[in-house]
């Protein structure tokens, strides 16, 4: 028992350690977009926290704004995106900003 509960809390160290990982800022384009101050501001906000809060947030606003990586992040190198539906194109865009081998570019 005693070893069960070392190792959940090694586990929630590592979780905890693991979220405080700052992630560089994702470079977005709003102003295309007919969206509401407030809710532009929370996009740039979580773009600002970088990839992870970002697609969490469209994830979660999807069915409010129709919002995906590809209509917002600008700057990307496309090249190394492959263009089929918009589920893979936009895993394949996080993947590849998480991967350093496509990053936007200011």
């Amino acid at each position: 028992m005693r070893k069960l509960i070392l190792v959940v809390a090694a586990f929630a160290a590592a979780n905890a350690a693991a979220e405080r990982v700052p992630e560089p800022p994702v470079p977005v384009r709003l102003s295309h977009l007919t969206l509401p101050t407030d809710a532009r501001e929370r996009i740039q906000a979580k773009a600002d926290q970088g990839i992870t809060a970002l697609v969490h947030y469209l994830e979660l606003t999807r069915t409010v704004y129709q919002l995906r990586l590809m209509d917002i992040v600008v700057g990307l190198d496309m090249s190394s995106v492959s263009l089929g539906d918009v589920d893979t194109t936009d895993r394949e865009i996080e993947r590849a900003i998480r991967e350093g081998k496509a990053t936007p570019v200011r």
